[in-house]
């Protein structure tokens, strides 16, 4: 599944799902520039935040259809409150946890709230995360892009409660993993940091902050997968680099050439598939020896 935003030439506006040769088999109108999708771990759902409109938009799986569409708070002096990121509560998919804010060059944010449905629970952490991740059901992460913290966040019935920021435990982490097997949170800048103690365990050797990195760890393959793009005008090339999980030493490297635009999203597909996108619209799908 991919979210279409309203400037691209075809499919605009609409979140769309795709065959693994990359053509669309089906495709649904979200509203005004979708971006952020999540899935439930049980299939039953996918979740898509709206930008245009502030708004969440669940689709039923696998039929596709439109379930629920709701507001995701007030319009800030910035514009809607918009999902930055969000992320299906595990083993829960009827429960979502949002980081709102408006999506401008000040990176306003309104903070981390939790949806039962389309019902908002009371309590909204005034946290400022760029990313979110699930620790368990009673734990929200985040990694904080102002102070380069990881993030630690109470879940209850009730809502979001700010429990932990520990300062610079990334070096310049926007977007983090948790990985349920081995109980730590991997950043994008290559650290792996405990979420208990915001100690940093180790590092790969990864791209600098003038560099644009997306990474997944696979707890299973014992890998950690880093997508690698120097942020240079014009620049087309991107670096795919595998490192041992535990150990952090680099297994393997390939180069991606001729690319449209900057890279966005790195996901993991089946027991041995990478996909990316950019954001000039174009997809890549990786498979084979490297990423199994």
């Amino acid at each position: 599944m991919i979210s279409v935003p309203s400037t691209a030439s075809t499919l605009g506006n609409t979140v769309t799902a795709l065959d693994l040769s990359g053509n669309a088999i089906s495709s649904q109108f979200a509203g005004s520039d979708p971006n952020v999708l999540a899935l439930s771990n049980d299939g039953q759902f996918l979740y898509a935040g709206i930008n245009g409109a502030g708004r969440a938009q669940r689709y039923s799986l696998p039929s596709f259809n439109p379930d629920l569409d709701y507001s995701l708070g007030n319009p800030n002096r910035f514009g809607p409150a918009t999902a930055i990121d969000l992320q299906v509560a595990p083993n829960s998919s009827h429960t979502v946890a949002y980081a709102t804010g408006a999506l401008t060059p000040f990176f306003f944010t309104d903070g981390v709230v939790v949806f039962d449905d389309a019902t908002p629970r009371t309590n909204r952490a005034f946290t400022q995360p760029s990313s979110l991740q699930w620790q368990d059901a009673s734990t929200l992460l985040g990694s904080d892009g102002f102070s380069s913290g990881l993030l630690v966040m109470g879940v209850d019935i009730n809502g979001v409660t700010a429990l932990h920021d520990f300062f610079s435990s990334f070096a310049f982490s926007t977007r983090i993993r948790f990985s349920p097997a081995t109980g730590f949170v991997y950043g994008n800048d290559g650290r792996v940091v405990d979420p208990a103690t915001g100690i940093v365990l180790g590092s790969y050797a990864v791209g600098t902050p003038s560099t644009t990195n997306l990474m997944i760890p696979d707890s299973g393959l014992g890998k950690a997968f880093f997508l690698t793009q120097t942020q240079n005008a014009g620049n087309t090339t991107v670096t795919l680099q595998s490192f041992d999980l535990v150990n952090f030493t680099l297994l393997n490297s390939m180069t991606i050439p001729n690319l449209t635009g900057t890279v966005q999203g790195l996901v993991r597909w089946g027991q041995n598939g990478l996909a990316f996108n950019t954001n000039q619209g174009q997809i890549v799908l990786l498979g084979g020896s490297f990423v199994n």
